[in-house]
């Protein structure tokens, strides 16, 4: 099946993927960036004009040659979505499970020392890229839920409760979708290497998931119960697994997206999932990368 902008289809993408990864692992990955609607990579040319011919030609991707109003066209498609070079070998090596660290001290707290597999980078608090990695998603989901007409409102909640507090249960609000009533999304990124949670983590896939679902709604339900809204909480571990109620929630849209775009409902469904794992994945990378 063919990408809904025009690009190459899910299987070019794989065969693209083991070569590249190859590649890497052999020390000579071509420089790239990653994108499309997809979670996976296309080749530039090093002047960044077209995607270098060799490959082009033996996988079938795109062929732009110099023209740049056709690029920039494509580029716009892309949403810029993408990883730099740099981006894109640090996050195949972490996703590999191999050492990110350098045996390097947290660059913005100097008393933890960076782990292998990279959690602590994807948890730490200070430096701020837990939050942008939880407003890079949200910001994707919205950008999916207009294309799907749907009526947004970004973090809600603040000061209508009758404690006047001013937590959030609503990082986006969706007016008129369960039954016509508000949903209040809880987006949440949750890493299973956790000390706490990681046995169980191994035993049961998906466990993590679950416990953040459940203490989200111990968190929130009550408070959008008396606004009337209906509490979904969005949790998502930091290699992309999605929890069951977020799993559910996304293959609604897909279906509204595929309505309204006149797609096929699995298109739909590949172009919005494959876009939230780019930018979840970029996010992590930019955050290793950060503290190294």
């Amino acid at each position: 099946m063919r990408s809904s902008v025009g690009g190459p289809s899910p299987s070019d993408y794989n065969r693209f993927n083991r070569l590249v990864i190859k590649r890497w692992l052999l020390g000579s990955a071509p420089d790239l960036n990653w994108g499309a609607y997809s979670i996976t990579p296309y080749p530039l040319a090093k002047d960044g004009t077209q995607p270098a011919k060799k490959v082009t030609k033996k996988l079938g991707l795109w062929s732009v040659g110099h023209d740049a109003s056709r690029l920039a066209k494509i580029e716009k498609a892309l949403y810029g979505l993408h990883l730099d070079p740099i981006e894109f070998r640090v996050a195949v090596k972490w996703w590999l499970g191999l050492d990110t660290s350098q045996g390097s001290q947290c660059a913005f707290c100097p008393a933890h020392s960076l782990d292998p597999l990279g959690h602590h980078a994807l948890t730490c608090k200070c430096g701020g890229d837990v939050v942008l990695r939880h407003n890079a998603l949200r910001d994707t989901l919205v950008h999916f839920l207009h294309r799907a007409h749907a009526s947004v409102q970004v973090e809600v909640g603040a000061g209508l409760f009758p404690d006047h507090s001013q937590s959030r249960p609503a990082d986006i609000l969706l007016q008129n979708w369960n039954l016509g009533r508000p949903v209040a999304l809880d987006i949440s990124v949750v890493s299973p290497l956790n000390p706490s949670t990681l046995a169980e983590a191994g035993a049961t896939f998906g466990a993590v998931l679950e416990a953040t679902e459940s203490r989200k709604h111990q968190a929130n339900d009550e408070k959008c119960s008396a606004l009337g809204w209906v509490s979904t909480p969005l949790a998502v571990d930091s290699y992309g697994a999605w929890g069951k109620e977020a799993s559910l929630f996304l293959a609604q849209v897909a279906a509204r997206l595929a309505i309204h775009k006149s797609l096929p409902k699995s298109q739909a469904s590949f172009d919005l999932f494959s876009n939230l794992s780019i930018c979840l994945i970029r996010a992590n990378a930019r955050a290793i990368l950060r503290r190294v």
